[in-house]
């Protein structure tokens, strides 16, 4: 059965955290074959990010949790894509 394929995620994380970290560990959870992470703001303490997550058959909360484990959080969920292939 096909599972979902593409997530785009808002993202606040930490400012100290480096961008690549964040990719790195991402692409790491099982059923994720490629990260895009683009910083959309920069405040004092936090940067917002919009985190593009593809793969087969990936897990959102399992994508959600080791978000959450880098001390960063979804603040909403953009796109979801499922299904045999990507539409759009």
């Amino acid at each position: 059965m096909p599972g979902i394929k593409r997530i785009v995620l808002d993202v606040l994380k930490p400012i100290n955290m480096p961008t690549a970290m964040l990719s790195l560990k991402l692409s790491k959870v099982r059923g994720v074959e490629g990260v895009d992470v683009l910083i959309q703001d920069v405040e004092q303490k936090v940067e917002s990010a919009k985190v593009t997550i593809e793969g087969e058959n990936m897990d959102f909360e399992n994508v959600k949790t080791a978000i959450e484990k880098l001390g960063a959080s979804v603040q909403s969920v953009d796109r979801i894509t499922s299904g045999k292939r990507i539409v759009g």
